[in-house]
């Protein structure tokens, strides 16, 4: 069977959601059985340039409102401009991360920034 699919991504869980004709009730079964969840992450792929594509901005924004409603966070990956940050505050996005606040860092460079950005 074929079908387009997109990631959302569960804390080191992958868990594909069909986008097609085709949502198989066993595929429903198994986003049911992620009880211990606690948190949804958005893929890139939806972030990048998500002012500029109404289809992708939509979706994050769905993404948003079906994970609070299930009372999960979400976090948005690879945020890289202002405007995409934007959107993403507007719609109550609890987590943000992308190369818009910092490149990836070594753990004590991470230590180090944290440790200043309390000051």
């Amino acid at each position: 069977m074929q079908y387009s699919s997109y990631t959302i991504l569960a804390e080191e869980t992958s868990l594909i959601i069909p986008l097609g004709e085709w949502i198989l009730r066993t595929e429903i079964e198994q986003v049911r059985a992620f009880n211990s969840i606690d948190t949804l992450k958005i893929d890139r792929c939806f972030i990048h340039h998500l002012n500029a594509n109404f289809r992708d901005e939509q979706i994050a924004i769905a993404i948003i409102e079906m994970t609070h409603s299930l009372n999960l966070k979400v976090v948005a990956e690879g945020v890289e401009t202002e405007s995409e940050l934007e959107v993403l505050k507007q719609h109550h996005c609890d987590y943000i991360r992308g190369y818009l606040f910092s490149l990836p860092l070594p753990a004590r460079s991470f230590e180090i920034l944290l440790k200043q950005s309390k000051k």
